[in-house]
């Protein structure tokens, strides 16, 4: 209950007091002049038969009635003010009961205020410390970073010099395994051409007296990148063999390589992916392919092409059977010319590709090799 509401409550109840009072006196005056107008009847009747008594008896029960009435006005008042007054002092002592336990609840409440506000102190006084704090280690946050990133841009002088020593280091072996297919591929060379002047030497001359000193080119029967001069050794006629027997066939070319069974076209403007690496297209067959590329090639390495046809793209695998390191420049960068043999492939999209880019060429007219 509030100030206000304790204040009012008296004044409450002594108006719903005199609203009994004024209730009580009402009836009470009703209830006197039902009866004294009872009487009137009465007395009316009897003033019939004695009108003067009959008025001074009116008169006298009025006087007495109107009596009757004041006395029972007044003692209902002087009950009311009787209860009325009780009420206000047993309403008195609430109040002022209630206003000392308020009192008592104000000032535990003040109290605890001052608490609160001893602790808020305290808080404010701890917050500033930890303000303080985080100040200091903002700082040295800042220092550690400045420190590392210091440190990292040292790592990463060191990280950038080691790679770009390994980078050489790789350039050395690349160029010393290229030296070395190199040299493998020139021994290869040698076994065929020493293989394909065995088998030239084989096959009987058309003519029955031979040249004593021709000089015969092998450019057009060997399908090296270069043309190899070969002397002839003059040799006796050979014997005419019998009409049964056979001539001595040909050299088997399953002793050549693969990729040089198959014939190539050269490709005009071509893009490949090698590995996902944008690259160059430069020739093509049904066995192998040239290629140009950025991205680093060694022998044996397998790779994937993504080759683009007439009809959208197709892919294929193959085995890195050569590969060299071309002159590089600032603008280009190293490119990397190899060649290698198809190990997975759609022959069908293949061959419409080479079939797209040129007709029929015999293996030994091409002008590029795969060693």
């Amino acid at each position: 209950m509030t100030d206000a509401q304790q204040k009012d409550q008296p004044r409450l109840l002594l108006t719903a007091a005199s609203a009994e009072l004024r209730r009580a006196v009402h009836e009470e005056a009703l209830r006197l002049r039902a009866q004294v107008e009872e009487r009137i009847a009465s007395l009316e009747n009897l003033a019939s038969t004695n009108g003067t008594q009959l008025d001074q008896t009116a008169a006298r029960l009025k006087t007495l009635a109107e009596q009757m009435t004041q006395d029972a006005v007044a003692h209902a008042r002087r009950e009311m003010e009787t209860a009325a007054q009780s009420k206000l002092a047993t309403m008195r002592t609430e109040f002022e009961t209630a206003r000392v336990a308020l009192e008592a609840q104000i000032a535990e409440a003040e109290s605890d205020i001052t608490a609160i506000r001893q602790k808020r102190d305290e808080y404010a006084s701890s917050l500033k410390q930890m303000h303080e704090r985080l100040t200091d280690l903002e700082q040295a946050n800042s220092q550690a970073k400045l420190r590392r990133e210091l440190a990292e841009a040292r790592l990463d002088e060191e990280v950038q010099r080691r790679v770009a020593f390994e980078k050489q280091l790789e350039t050395s072996r690349q160029e010393l395994v290229l030296a070395k297919a190199e040299a493998e591929s020139s021994r290869l060379e040698a076994h065929l051409a020493v293989e394909r002047l065995r088998a030239f030497e084989k096959t009987p001359a058309p003519a029955p007296a031979p040249a004593p000193r021709a000089q015969v080119s092998t450019a057009a029967v060997t399908p090296f990148r270069k043309p190899v001069a070969i002397e002839a050794v003059p040799v006796a006629p050979a014997p005419p063999q019998p009409a049964s027997q056979p001539a001595e066939p040909p050299a088997d070319l399953s002793d050549f390589p693969v990729n040089r069974q198959a014939r190539r076209i050269k490709i005009q403007d071509s893009d490949v992916l090698v590995d996902g690496v944008a690259s160059v297209l430069v020739d093509i067959s049904t066995l192998g392919a040239q290629v140009l590329s950025p991205t680093t090639l060694r022998p044996n390495r397998v790779v994937r092409l993504m080759l683009r046809t007439g009809s959208g793209t197709c892919t294929a695998e193959g085995r890195i059977v050569w590969a060299q390191l071309e002159s590089s420049n600032a603008d280009v960068g190293a490119q990397y010319r190899a060649g290698m043999q198809f190990t997975a492939l759609n022959r069908t999209a293949v061959t419409a590709l080479v079939n797209q880019h040129g007709g029929v060429q015999q293996a030994a007219a091409s002008s590029s090799s795969y060693r």
